[in-house]
């Protein structure tokens, strides 16, 4: 379908302003510019605090976001991966989101400042995002969370974390127990010779194929992390006993075909997955403190696909401390509401205890994991995550003080398509 004449509006007003592309501006001033952008406000909330969390690169920052709700709890905790290439985006200009989603879903949102590349290359944001979710699901009661439902969320380059700190998980013995990812536009693949990049890589669409060559040159140290799964989930040879997965796809976004491909292959691996193409929008439109009409359509269907992601038992660890792969169909494509369609079936085998960021491909080899070590110039050891300990004392609850009235709005308007094979 053609641009949404709201969406059409906004990119021809860039167009005609000119100046240069996001990669030929210094990250430094990228990131100050997006940061001046002004944003509307989230919504009021019950409580927000902010903690420090230990991890192998030194703190990272984090934000808890407790929603208002008559639910006495505990309450589903979430976690939020922000976009911005690997390269900008904070907790800050995510935060009418992490509140929208909050009051929305009913769930507990986990907002993350992981570090920014190419300051910091994979694995260590990555390693940020991973001890980050890590420590909420091991403290979650010390906020009002439940530790048996948590789960990850993400937009672009965040997406790209939420799947592959499910991956990680999935892989960790005593990593956390996720229910449930929701990956919104992800970031999953390096293949560049997918349709949609040739019909939605021009600039004008917001996000252009020379950008994302430049957020992935930003990200990685090297081309043999472009092989490994925790940077490029699409790498991993074994999708099986990941938790079940919502992926949202827009029709002009150069990301579209690798994040429907990623949701067939874990289909095909029995993970119940789903997913939800918007058409006539742009890679950027799911943005509440930017917003167009139809994000307020797609925050509720991510909100509502959410409440339904940690409402069940599904996606628990089985007796051996694995997850249970889903069976049968899994999931399917749709158009109007989402419908969860749980599969049941035996544990299915995956890789257990790979390094934080061991390259190659996702493989269970014993020398692997007698031998996780690999030196990678003078980077700090990070294959450990640090001994999580309960949070700092919570500081005042901050309510925003001009909270956006909240907008109702079902599921976005899509044309229901095939799912296609890769």
């Amino acid at each position: 379908m053609p641009l949404d004449p709201d969406v059409k509006a906004a990119l021809d007003r860039r167009a005609a302003a000119g100046g240069p592309a996001q990669y030929e501006v210094p990250p430094a001033e990228l990131r100050a510019r997006q940061e001046a952008l002004q944003r509307k406000p989230g919504p009021e909330i019950a409580a927000v605090s902010d903690h420090m969390v230990p991890g192998p690169h030194g703190d990272v920052p984090v934000r808890v976001y407790v929603p208002v709700t008559d639910d006495a709890g505990p309450l589903p905790v979430c976690m939020w991966f922000h976009g911005g290439g690997w390269i900008y985006g904070s907790i800050d200009s995510n935060d009418a989101n992490c509140r929208e989603l909050a009051n929305r879903a009913g769930v507990i949102m986990v907002s993350v400042d992981y570090r920014l590349s190419p300051d910091h290359k994979f694995p260590v944001p990555f390693d940020d995002s991973y001890v980050a979710t890590a420590w909420a699901a091991a403290n979650a009661a010390s906020f009002g969370g439940d530790p048996s439902r948590v789960a990850v969320a993400g937009m672009s380059a965040g997406g790209n974390h939420a799947a592959t700190v499910a991956l990680r998980a999935r892989d960790e013995d005593d990593g956390p127990n996720l229910v449930h990812q929701s990956l919104i536009y992800p970031v999953l693949d390096r293949d560049f010779s997918r349709p949609s990049y040739a019909e939605n890589g021009a600039a004008y669409y917001n996000l252009s194929l020379e950008m994302v060559h430049y957020c992935w040159d930003c990200y990685l140290a090297d081309e043999a992390d472009g092989d490994n799964p925790y940077a490029r989930p699409m790498a991993a040879e074994d999708l099986s006993g990941l938790p079940s997965a919502f992926v949202l796809t827009v029709q002009y976004d150069p990301l579209r075909d690798e994040g429907e491909a990623y949701a067939e292959r874990l289909r095909a691996a029995g993970v119940p997955a789903e997913v939800s193409r918007y058409d006539g929008v742009v890679h950027g439109f799911f943005n509440a403190g930017i917003p167009f009409e139809r994000t307020w359509q797609a925050m509720e269907e991510v909100a509502a696909d959410l409440r339904r992601g940690v409402g069940g038992a599904e996606g628990g660890r089985g007796e051996s401390g694995r997850r249970r792969g889903g069976g049968g169909e899994g999931g399917r494509w749709h158009s109007g509401r989402c419908r969860r369609e749980a599969g049941v079936g035996g544990a299915r085998g995956h890789p257990q205890g790979m390094p934080l960021h061991q390259a190659g491909r996702l493989r269970a080899s014993a020398a692997s994991r007698e031998n996780p070590q690999r030196e990678r110039g003078a980077r700090a050891p990070t294959r450990d995550a640090p001994t999580l300990g309960r949070p700092p004392p919570s500081p005042p609850v901050h309510p925003h003080p001009n909270p956006l009235p909240s907008r109702e709005g079902g599921p976005g308007t899509r044309e229901m398509f095939r799912l296609r094979s890769t």
